[in-house]
Protein backbone atom coordinates (compact mmCIF):
# COMPACT_ATOMS: atom_id res chain seq x y z
CA UNK A 1 0.00 0.00 0.00
CA UNK A 2 2.78 2.56 0.65
CA UNK A 3 3.89 2.47 -2.99
CA UNK A 4 0.39 2.76 -4.45
CA UNK A 5 0.20 6.55 -4.35
CA UNK A 6 3.60 7.17 -5.88
CA UNK A 7 3.09 4.53 -8.58
CA UNK A 8 -0.32 5.92 -9.55
CA UNK A 9 1.09 9.44 -9.66
CA UNK A 10 3.91 8.22 -11.91
CA UNK A 11 1.43 6.48 -14.25
CA UNK A 12 -0.82 9.53 -14.48
CA UNK A 13 2.11 11.89 -15.02
CA UNK A 14 3.59 9.65 -17.74
CA UNK A 15 0.29 9.46 -19.61
CA UNK A 16 -0.34 13.18 -19.26
CA UNK A 17 3.13 14.05 -20.61
CA UNK A 18 1.98 12.77 -24.00
CA UNK A 19 -1.10 14.99 -24.28
CA UNK A 20 -0.87 17.94 -21.85
CA UNK A 21 1.32 21.03 -22.14
CA UNK A 22 4.45 20.92 -20.00
CA UNK A 23 3.70 24.13 -18.08
CA UNK A 24 0.37 22.67 -16.98
CA UNK A 25 2.12 19.56 -15.67
CA UNK A 26 4.71 21.67 -13.87
CA UNK A 27 1.89 23.49 -12.07
CA UNK A 28 0.28 20.17 -11.11
CA UNK A 29 3.08 19.24 -8.73
CA UNK A 30 1.02 17.18 -6.27
CA UNK A 31 -1.06 14.04 -6.74
CA UNK A 32 -4.22 15.93 -5.76
CA UNK A 33 -3.59 18.55 -8.46
CA UNK A 34 -3.01 15.79 -11.02
CA UNK A 35 -6.32 14.17 -10.17
CA UNK A 36 -8.08 17.55 -10.24
CA UNK A 37 -6.77 18.49 -13.70
CA UNK A 38 -9.70 19.28 -15.98
CA UNK A 39 -8.98 17.67 -19.34
CA UNK A 40 -12.16 19.10 -20.85
CA UNK A 41 -10.27 22.38 -21.24
CA UNK A 42 -8.70 22.06 -24.67
CA UNK A 43 -6.28 24.94 -24.04
CA UNK A 44 -4.19 22.75 -21.70
CA UNK A 45 -3.89 19.96 -24.29
CA UNK A 46 -1.09 19.75 -26.82
CA UNK A 47 -1.92 20.45 -30.45
CA UNK A 48 -2.31 17.35 -32.61
CA UNK A 49 1.10 17.69 -34.27
CA UNK A 50 2.85 17.72 -30.85
CA UNK A 51 1.14 14.67 -29.33
CA UNK A 52 3.60 11.93 -28.39
CA UNK A 53 2.80 8.62 -30.05
CA UNK A 54 6.16 6.90 -29.68
CA UNK A 55 9.09 6.23 -31.97
CA UNK A 56 7.80 2.87 -33.22
CA UNK A 57 4.54 4.36 -34.53
CA UNK A 58 6.42 7.23 -36.16
CA UNK A 59 8.77 4.80 -37.89
CA UNK A 60 5.94 2.57 -39.12
CA UNK A 61 3.96 5.52 -40.46
CA UNK A 62 6.97 6.98 -42.26
CA UNK A 63 7.63 3.68 -43.98
CA UNK A 64 3.96 3.30 -44.96
CA UNK A 65 2.05 5.18 -47.61
CA UNK A 66 0.07 7.19 -45.04
CA UNK A 67 -0.47 10.84 -45.84
CA UNK A 68 0.39 13.61 -43.35
CA UNK A 69 -3.36 14.10 -42.87
CA UNK A 70 -3.67 10.46 -41.77
CA UNK A 71 -0.76 10.94 -39.37
CA UNK A 72 -2.45 13.98 -37.78
CA UNK A 73 -5.73 12.06 -37.57
CA UNK A 74 -3.96 9.19 -35.79
CA UNK A 75 -2.42 11.62 -33.31
CA UNK A 76 -5.83 13.19 -32.63
CA UNK A 77 -7.36 9.77 -32.01
CA UNK A 78 -4.44 8.81 -29.76
CA UNK A 79 -4.86 12.06 -27.80
CA UNK A 80 -8.59 11.45 -27.39
CA UNK A 81 -7.92 7.89 -26.20
CA UNK A 82 -5.31 8.95 -23.64
CA UNK A 83 -7.54 11.78 -22.39
CA UNK A 84 -10.47 9.36 -21.94
CA UNK A 85 -8.22 6.88 -20.14
CA UNK A 86 -6.81 9.54 -17.80
CA UNK A 87 -10.31 10.85 -17.04
CA UNK A 88 -11.35 7.34 -16.00
CA UNK A 89 -8.20 6.97 -13.88
CA UNK A 90 -8.88 10.34 -12.24
CA UNK A 91 -12.46 9.32 -11.51
CA UNK A 92 -11.67 5.88 -10.06
CA UNK A 93 -8.21 6.61 -8.66
CA UNK A 94 -7.37 5.95 -5.02
CA UNK A 95 -5.35 9.18 -5.22
CA UNK A 96 -8.60 10.88 -4.25
CA UNK A 97 -8.17 9.27 -0.83
CA UNK A 98 -6.15 11.17 1.78
CA UNK A 99 -4.77 7.88 3.10
CA UNK A 100 -3.21 6.87 -0.21
CA UNK A 101 -1.82 10.36 -0.87
CA UNK A 102 -0.26 10.73 2.57
CA UNK A 103 1.06 7.23 3.21
CA UNK A 104 4.37 7.99 1.46
CA UNK A 105 6.07 8.36 4.83
CA UNK A 106 5.98 4.55 5.13
CA UNK A 107 8.18 4.03 2.08
CA UNK A 108 11.52 2.65 3.29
Amino acid sequence: MPFLGSELEYCLRTLLERVVKSETLENANTPLKLVALDLKETDILLPADSVGVGFKIKRVLKSSSASPKDFIQLKMEARNFVVAMVKKLQEKSPLNSKLVRNINWMIP
